[in-house]
């Protein structure tokens, strides 16, 4: 450890907060803060700050190159102790001040790009996911082969070719609900949102009993992803007081 009389780098007030000095070195610290009251301010800011968040190593080293730019340079630049000489009170607190102060403006941009509050966007991506495959073993009717195939797309992620065959079904029978279902997502996965809210409303006014909650969740998404929060609300709570299958999904949607 590098010391002039009562300078110590910023690692070493780190490795005596994290309890990695040898013991000579931590009394000969602990002896200094004694004395030097901006040394003792300077590690209890750090020990705070250390020790209200659980980071990983990259988002300590931030933190440190944060206090770091915060201190005065040398002559050459230089950033790599805090020192700590007899000089008249007032200076000591000013420069302790400024220090603090840079110091806390690196925490909160840390803070704020690592605790960022999650978009309308975000919240749909952690929770949308296309619809399984529920039909492959259903006899379906008259569209029973092109209904197959635009799922075959489906599964594939080829979800242009899908839609395209879903919306051909729908001009041959307009409520035909799994191709309303899979054309929905379909149009959801490749951004088309207003589409997809068209064709759940569509299937949610079939009241069709397998789907609706399913239709429903979908909807609360698309609305959601709209910015329409009202109505995602509304579904969202429908969903958790009628204890449907998305019950637990909606329910942290809906906490947040």
């Amino acid at each position: 450890m590098e010391q002039n009389k009562n300078q110590y780098s910023l690692a070493d007030m780190r490795a005596y907060l994290m309890d990695e000095l040898p013991e000579g070195e931590r009394k000969a610290i602990e002896s200094a803060m004694q004395t030097d009251p901006l040394l003792a301010g300077a590690m209890e800011v750090l020990e705070e700050e250390f020790g209200k968040k659980s980071l990983d190593e990259a988002q300590l080293n931030q933190l440190t190159a944060s206090f770091r730019q915060a201190i005065p340079g040398d002559k050459n630049g230089k950033h790599s102790t805090i020192s700590i000489r007899r000089r008249p009170i007032g200076p000591q607190i000013q420069r302790f001040a400024a220090v603090i102060l840079l110091f806390a403006a690196g925490i909160w941009a840390l803070s704020y790009l690592t605790a960022r509050k999650a978009g309308p966007e975000d919240v749909f991506a952690e929770n949308f996911r296309p619809y399984e495959d529920v039909i492959s073993s259903r006899s379906l009717g008259d569209t029973d082969g092109l209904l197959r195939e635009s799922m075959e797309h489906y599964k594939a992620g080829s979800y242009e070719q899908a839609l395209t065959g879903f919306n051909s079904i729908l001009l041959q029978d307009e409520k035909e609900p799994f191709a309303l279902l899979y054309a929905a997502n379909s149009a959801l996965t490749l951004g088309k949102t207003q589409e997809a809210i068209a064709l759940l409303q569509r299937l949610d006014a079939l009241q069709n009993p397998v789907l609706q909650d399913v239709s429903r969740w979908y909807l609360a998404l698309a609305y959601l992803r709209m910015g329409e929060k009202e109505k995602a609300s509304d579904l969202f709570q429908y969903l958790i007081e009628t204890e449907s299958a998305f019950q637990s999904q909606a329910g942290k949607v809906y906490s947040r």
